[in-house]
């Protein structure tokens, strides 16, 4: 009988999380960004920050290499871009309760700002 009502008040406690909360060993985590959106949605709204970015209202295209919990990264081209066929270049998205670009472009990578936003070693091993 103890058990059963035990296994009840548990079952209460945990159905009661918001949509953002997570259940774990214990205790109630939020939800990272990453685990609230689709890859989809979380690849158009790279897009759109780098066209804002880059000045550009289309022909962006971003292909995710890597993601965490909170960090994403990957390369993104841009189509007839400043009178180039075609634009190349990487991108690093710190993700929180939002997507923020910390680094994009197409020369080498400032890894002081990869550093200070603690992307992991494997995202751009060339900075550690």
């Amino acid at each position: 009988m103890v058990i059963v009502l035990a296994a009840i008040i548990l079952s209460i406690i945990t159905s009661r999380n918001d949509d953002n909360e997570v259940y774990k060993n214990g205790k109630i985590i939020n939800k990272s960004f990453v685990e609230e959106t689709t890859f989809i949605e979380r690849e158009n709204i790279i897009k759109g920050l780098l066209a804002d970015k880059y000045g550009v209202d289309k022909g962006v295209e971003v292909f995710i290499a890597r993601e965490s919990d909170s960090h994403i990264n990957g390369v993104f081209f841009i189509e007839n871009y400043n009178n180039e066929e075609l634009f190349r270049g990487k991108f690093f998205a710190k993700a929180d309760n939002s997507l923020d670009i910390i680094w994009s472009g197409g020369g080498q990578i400032e890894c002081p700002a990869i550093v200070n936003n603690n992307f992991p070693v494997e995202m751009a091993p060339e900075c550690f």
